[in-house]
């Protein structure tokens, strides 16, 4: 995992809205990469399902997944973007999308009950 540099302030910076909503929303902010690893004897295609658990809110959401071919007793590595939009909840009062405050679990396997990969980051 690696965060970027972008702000991280619980709402976006303001910005000018246009047809879309705010453009800062879709500031990368956390990019997750996995290796996937393919130990059977025959080449095969696998599905690698990215899940997100945002703090106060559902245990985990997907939020990317992609379909790769790996040949037998290879690896491929497959990297997700998240974006502030992807990372934030939004808040009623306030109007907009908001990053919550704390720990951020992140979750990668072939299914949602299957999640063998497993990090975490706060805000």
């Amino acid at each position: 995992m690696q965060k970027s540099d972008k702000d991280t302030s619980q709402y976006p910076p303001n910005a000018t809205i246009v047809e879309g909503g705010n453009p800062r929303l879709w500031d990368e902010l956390i990019t997750v990469t996995a290796e996937i690893q393919n130990t059977g004897s025959v080449d095969g295609d696998e599905v690698a399902q990215l899940y997100l658990g945002i703090p106060g809110g559902p245990v985990r959401q997907l939020r990317g997944f992609e379909k790769i071919s790996i040949a037998s007793g290879q690896s491929k590595t497959v990297s997700f973007s998240l974006k502030r939009r992807d990372l934030s909840s939004w808040d009623v009062n306030a109007q907009q999308w908001a990053l919550q405050d704390g720990e951020y679990k992140l979750y990668v396997g072939h299914s949602s009950r299957n999640l063998p990969l497993t990090s975490s980051f706060s805000i």
